[in-house]
């Protein structure tokens, strides 16, 4: 009787251990739908006061798992009383990293973010080609990848 009793218990343990080992509630971002993928985004990315000298963001872009150099990363604007960025687009590097220099507001513009969050997004387009293969100007680029970068000032 008392083996079936510690049995049981161990069982139940087992059962809890099992269970609770695999349960993913982090949100994964959605599986690219391309060749192209951003990793190693530097995000959340804690803002302090001092970062009115500047703070690195950064993201690897991939095409088939392998880095992608000599591409144009841009960032989406946003509201200027959260910083703002040094050049609007990077162009990525030999390991196909894209980085930019967020500039965060000095003083007391900074002092009434103390404890906000908020969102930028770079942004990854193909531009259109024409029948030719030259870019058409005129086409609106289609958007393969958007990357979102939290910023936490505090």
């Amino acid at each position: 009787m008392k083996n079936n009793k510690l049995y049981s218990l161990i069982l139940a343990i087992s059962v809890l251990i099992f269970s609770g080992c695999g349960n993913d509630t982090k949100e994964n971002p959605p599986a690219p739908t391309g060749p192209y993928a951003f990793i190693n985004a530097t995000t959340p990315k804690q803002i302090s006061r001092y970062a009115s000298a500047g703070t690195e963001i950064s993201v690897q872009l991939v095409k088939y798992g392998l880095s992608e150099p000599g591409q144009i990363i841009q960032m989406r604007p946003f509201d200027s009383k959260y910083g703002e960025i040094d050049s609007s687009f990077a162009i990525t590097d030999i390991n196909g990293k894209a980085t930019f220099m967020f500039i965060a507001p000095e003083g007391s513009d900074f002092t009434e973010l103390k404890g906000q969050d908020t969102i930028i997004t770079a942004v990854f387009e193909e531009p259109l080609e024409d029948k030719e293969g030259y870019v058409d100007l005129d086409a609106p680029p289609v958007i393969l990848l958007t990357q979102d970068f939290l910023l936490q000032f505090r």
